[in-house]
């Protein structure tokens, strides 16, 4: 019995300290009871270093200007544009990481970012049918061995994600890099819905969003889908 009680206080000590990270993936000091923050990687210094997005943004195109209405003509069919970040590090750092390196820890603190975005926005989110990660195309998806923005949205609660409505059907080089023409020419029907779509309001994301051209295309066909309001939300977004 004794055996057995010391058994389980140790499993119960391990389970303690490995429960989450004791050491700050940003600045690897110890994370203790004061330093604790929202995220269990990161210290509260480097949590509140973060480069959130601000909240008075345009609504359409994410972006902070002056002008009554928004003159993105890809963001024209938007309902709501939402950015959790900047791209700016540390955050465009972990996603270039988890994207071309496959550092997956990276990658578990953007989950949890994430999830603690849609806890925070639980009441908007009750509008909304189904999320929608932006697809890979399959050449890509069988290189990098998984879909980043699959990945991202795996610890968030809130909404049912589907992987099987919205497909890439054509191979498209990399848009960084690309000029603004380029970018649009790049990425003209590149995507369909391959299955019914009853659904009158969506959420889709991705992780980066630079200038709009995948997002735009995105909605030209969710709209011919019939789909009737579109929500948009991105990791990051280029400022």
């Amino acid at each position: 019995m004794e055996d057995k009680q010391t058994g389980i206080f140790l499993t119960q000590k391990l389970q303690h300290y490995f429960s989450i990270p004791v050491w700050c993936f940003s600045c690897k000091k110890y994370i203790s009871s004061e330093l604790k923050s929202p995220s269990p990687y990161l210290c509260s210094i480097c949590y509140q270093k973060l480069p959130f997005a601000e909240k008075a943004l345009c609504p359409k195109c994410g972006l902070k200007h002056s002008l009554i209405s928004c003159r993105s003509t890809w963001a024209t069919d938007i309902t709501q544009f939402n950015a959790i970040f900047n791209y700016q590090e540390p955050i465009s750092g972990w996603i270039s990481n988890l994207k071309y390196f496959r550092n997956l820890f990276a990658g578990k603190i953007l989950q949890q970012l994430i999830a603690n975005w849609f806890s925070q926005h639980q009441l908007m989110l009750e509008t909304i049918d189904v999320l929608l990660p932006v697809p890979l195309h399959s050449t890509r998806l069988h290189w990098r061995s998984f879909n980043q923005a699959v990945y991202l949205l795996k610890k968030q609660q809130q909404l049912p994600v589907s992987s099987n409505i919205l497909k890439r059907i054509r191979k498209t080089p990399h848009q960084a890099g690309l000029s603004k023409e380029n970018r649009n020419q790049n990425m003209e029907n590149a995507f369909r819905v391959k299955k019914s779509l009853n659904k009158t309001s969506v959420l889709f994301f991705d992780d980066v969003c630079t200038t709009g051209t995948t997002i735009g295309e995105l909605c030209q066909v969710l709209k011919a889908a019939g789909v009737e309001n579109i929500h948009v939300l991105t990791l990051a977004r280029v400022i």
